[in-house]
């Protein structure tokens, strides 16, 4: 997997029609530093989704929720828009959201 891919079919007007599932807020695409930052996590096994299962699989991509507080993580080119196994940004990793945003 490559990190910085930008998955094809999240062109403008498809990023447009996401949103959250949990609070219905936009999703933007995360910045390269985000996912490489948050993938170094992960390779230390210091990541955990929503839901408190620890994150073991590198993501491609991802999308963030407008108020920067969750990542939903891009796998094989496909968002996984499920509340529990979204990603809750720290706020180390909420600042690189916020400078990609």
């Amino acid at each position: 997997m490559t990190a910085n891919r930008v998955p094809e079919a999240f062109d403008p007007e498809f990023l447009a029609m996401l949103v959250c599932p949990e609070n219905k807020e936009p999703l933007h695409l995360a910045s390269h530093a985000l996912i490489d930052r948050t993938n170094a996590l992960i390779a230390e096994g210091k990541v955990a989704s929503a839901n408190g299962v620890t994150v073991t699989e590198q993501i491609e991509h991802g999308l963030v929720r407008r108020d920067l507080t969750r990542l939903y993580p891009v796998y094989d080119g496909i968002v996984t828009l499920l509340v529990d196994e979204a990603i809750p940004l720290s706020p180390d990793l909420a600042d690189l959201a916020r400078a990609g945003a």
